[in-house]
């Protein structure tokens, strides 16, 4: 038997009354040193369970096409939340789009009548966000009770900031300077 915390190598079978099945392929003592190689490292680098849940959104946010969790993706500097089977497999395994986190975050808010958004708050309040088809939320409370909420990407026109605007006009004018040369 193990003692309480310890785990065995993945690859090793261990049944209680007939002990290991599957030999070893690294002495006990190389085993136990690289054991306490891994515990040095975790502890200098402060690391915790590789498990813990790192966003708000993580682990909540559930697809409506295939029903996998959505994952947080980087998406041109911008965090947003994707199905992991479309990640993984691509469009042909499941269409559903992705949403970025603040929309998302934005939704939440307004849902739990907040005036900025609370990690914390929606934590105790949100037990899963379901997202049954395109631009459609549907948020499920910790007490059982559900909310729909329709979304909508911002448009492009929206998203430029004044400097890309600027480049855009200055990349515009040289080439009408240069159909006018012609």
């Amino acid at each position: 038997m193990l003692a309480d915390g310890q785990r065995l190598a993945p690859f090793v079978i261990a049944l209680p009354s007939i002990g290991c099945l599957t030999p070893a392929i690294i002495s006990q003592q190389t085993f136990d040193a690289a054991r306490a190689v891994r515990e040095q490292r975790r502890a200098r680098c402060g690391a915790t369970d590789v498990s813990a849940v790192r966003y708000p959104f993580s682990g909540v946010i559930v697809c409506g096409c295939c029903g996998k969790s959505y994952r947080r993706h980087m998406n041109n500097g911008r965090a947003t939340w994707q199905c992991s089977t479309f990640l993984q497999f691509g469009r042909s395994a499941c269409p559903a789009k992705y949403i970025r986190e603040d929309i998302l975050q934005a939704a939440a808010t307004e849902l739990l009548e907040l005036k900025i958004f609370s990690p914390n708050v929606f934590t105790e309040n949100i037990v899963q966000i379901q997202v049954p088809d395109e631009n459609r939320l549907l948020f499920i409370f910790r007490d059982g009770h559900t909310v729909e909420r329709m979304w909508e990407n911002r448009s492009r026109r929206e998203s430029w900031t004044p400097e890309m605007k600027q480049v855009a006009r200055e990349r515009q004018l040289k080439i009408l300077e240069g159909r006018a040369l012609q």
